[in-house]
C-alpha cells in the first residue's frame, strides 16, 4: 500500500505565460498570483519556471495551512 506520507494533494495553479517565438527559438516570462515573474529562455526553460511555480505554490498552501 502506498502512503502520501502528510503531502496534501496538488492544488490547481493558475499562470499566464508570455511567449515570444523568434527564428532561433522562444524566451518569455510565466506570471502567477503567488510568485514574482518567472522570466525563461528556450523550451527546456519554460519547463523549469512551470515547475518552479507549482513548488512555489505548494509552498504558500502549506505555509497557510500551517
Amino acid at each position: 500500500m502506498r502512503q502520501n506520507r502528510g503531502m496534501s494533494p496538488a492544488e490547481p495553479v493558475s499562470a499566464l505565460v508570455e511567449l515570444v517565438l523568434e527564428p532561433d527559438g522562444v524566451h518569455g516570462v510565466l506570471r502567477a498570483q503567488h510568485t514574482p515573474d518567472l522570466p525563461f529562455s528556450g523550451w527546456l526553460g519554460l519547463a523549469v519556471a512551470v515547475d518552479q511555480c507549482r513548488r512555489t505554490a505548494a509552498g504558500s498552501v502549506t505555509t497557510d495551512r500551517g
